[in-house]
């Protein structure tokens, strides 16, 4: 069964304190932010749908996927990549900026960890027929992802590339790339 009230109530407050502390320039506070976010998100679909109603996409696009702290960057590409696996959650992700964040996230390379989670939610993203312009941007990375990575990873960049030049406003400007 699903998590009772209980659980739903500390849950919220939980998020509610991470999304407070990603809210800091404090590289400790991000840490601990970016950790808390990362394993809510890993629970499933119900929390990560609790991290996005409380508006903690926001504190990762705009605090944490910038931080000066790789690990955190790399919290963030994580938190990407478990919250867009949810369909459900993927229209709420756009409208809070997530694609951009994405591409600009992808396109600082540091640390290279990061980058499988990065493609792996540009890939479930791109199911989004509106989202697709925004994650044309992240093209000649994801190229760069294809030529240098192992069979997976190529497998996953060409899925990624694949979703992006579905839509027809995007076709000219993937072989611009």
């Amino acid at each position: 069964g699903g998590a009772s009230k209980n659980d739903k109530k500390f849950r919220k407050t939980e998020i509610d304190r991470y999304i407070s502390l990603g809210r800091t320039s404090i590289i400790r506070n991000q840490k601990k932010s970016a950790e808390g976010l990362e394993r809510i998100s890993k629970i499933g679909e119900e929390a990560c749908a609790s991290i996005v109603e409380a508006g903690g996409m926001q504190v990762v696009t705009t605090q944490l996927a910038n931080s000066n702290s790789s690990n955190v960057r790399l919290k963030s590409a994580i938190i990407f990549s478990n919250v867009s696996k949810h369909e459900m959650l993927r229209k709420q992700l756009y409208d809070d900026r997530v694609c951009l964040c994405l591409v600009e996230l992808l396109s600082k390379g540091k640390p290279a960890a990061m980058k499988p989670h990065c493609i792996e939610a540009i890939a479930n993203m791109g199911t989004l027929l509106e989202a697709r312009p925004d994650l044309v941007g992240a093209t000649s990375e994801i190229i760069k992802y294809i030529f240098a990575g192992d069979l997976t990873q190529q497998l996953s960049g060409l899925n990624a590339l694949r979703r992006i030049a579905a839509h027809p406003r995007c076709h000219h400007k993937i072989f611009k790339a």
